[in-house]
């Protein structure tokens, strides 16, 4: 005797074609899809292969959160017939059922299902104690299969990884560093928390990548402290370093744009605001009760991209480098410029810098 799976759902219309939407087991949804086999050839393909490494990043996910994760819907193609019937007096409310020996492919979530397949296997409960939302399309051919998946990932904006991180709030580190910004009068309007990048004509000076970056840097050894404390005191430091920037406070009060301030500057781009966060961490950890003055002499620091003293530091011809090397590199030159001492790492560098 044949045997069918059975689900309730709520039935749509959407671009001239009917899905449905509903809700299964873990468990369910695991015996009822196929994986794409990795060997398949591309043109025999309707779903992407799956990407196993981001999937163990996504069970750890659901495991490390069983309160509070969330999904989006799992996208699902019934490859053969399926009858809806409508529950009596609701025309769009009913059941979807098929043959459980009918292939079911995912459109979208291949990745998402096998972390499912990965946390079930150190949770068993979670097979039978979480459910997923689901949307089905009946009997697509191959052709509509592969555009729903073009569709779905091809034609939708990415949420940026900026974004990501502001709206984080499980991450006590994300937390801390979003706090700071939205408590930084100064770096509330500087600060790009959308974007990744900025472009020329940005009205902002720096992405929140690079203010989350520096802010790291900055609260490094500051870990004893309790998360309002390091809020505080990254804030402090912040706007102190935003006193001494004149440029930074004319775009804020209107009297340069973002564009003018950046032409020609080096002072608003990522890396030395990465820059400034590591020169910060020493001043709190070597001068935690007298930082502030030690900062006195930054406003006499020429960020003209023009001087002598960032080529071959950072400014290589008429490209800003942006590794590790150019990073230190300004740290070891503010440092030098405040009178303080350079580490080994900074000498090191500070030395191949000289001999150019």
């Amino acid at each position: 005797m044949p045997s069918y799976i059975k689900v309730p759902v709520v039935q749509g219309r959407q671009g001239g074609h009917d899905f449905y939407l509903g809700s299964v087991s873990v468990g369910m949804l695991l015996l009822m899809v196929r994986f794409t086999d990795a060997n398949l050839p591309a043109k025999e393909r309707a779903q992407r292969v799956v990407s196993l490494p981001a999937a163990k990043g996504i069970c750890s996910y659901i495991t490390e959160n069983p309160d509070s994760y969330h999904f989006n819907n799992i996208e699902l193609s019934i490859m053969g017939e399926a009858q809806f019937e409508p529950i009596p007096g609701f025309q769009e409310f009913g059941y979807l059922t098929w043959l459980d020996t009918t292939a079911v492919l995912i459109n979208d979530g291949q990745t998402r299902s096998k972390a499912f397949e990965l946390a079930v296997a150190v949770n068993r409960a979670i097979a039978t104690g979480e459910d997923v939302k689901v949307a089905f399309e009946v009997k697509p051919s191959l052709e509509r299969c592969r555009q729903i998946a073009s569709d779905l990932n091809l034609k939708q904006r990415r949420f940026s990884r900026a974004l990501a991180k502001y709206f984080d709030g499980r991450d006590p580190e994300s937390i801390i560093v979003r706090l700071t910004l939205e408590s930084s009068p100064t770096f509330q309007n500087l600060t790009d928390v959308c974007n990744d990048t900025i472009s020329k004509d940005s009205d902002y000076l720096f992405p929140y990548n690079g203010f989350y970056k520096a802010t790291s840097y900055l609260l490094c050894g500051q870990e004893d402290r309790d998360l309002d404390q390091q809020v505080e005191l990254a804030t402090d430091y912040w706007e102190a370093i935003a006193a001494r920037m004149p440029d930074w406070i004319a775009v804020i009060e209107g009297r340069l744009t973002a564009k003018q301030a950046r032409e020609g500057k080096l002072h608003s781009q990522a890396i030395v605001l990465e820059a400034l966060g590591k020169l910060g961490c020493y001043l709190l950890t070597r001068h935690p009760k007298h930082w502030e003055q030690k900062l006195s002499a930054l406003t006499d620091v020429d960020w003209q991209r023009s001087s002598p003293h960032w080529q071959n530091r950072v400014i290589f011809g008429r490209v800003i480098k942006k590794d590790r090397t150019a990073l230190i590199g300004i740290v070891a030159y503010l440092k030098q410029a405040l009178g303080l001492p350079l580490d080994p790492e900074e000498e090191q560098i500070e030395q191949a810098i000289r001999s150019h």
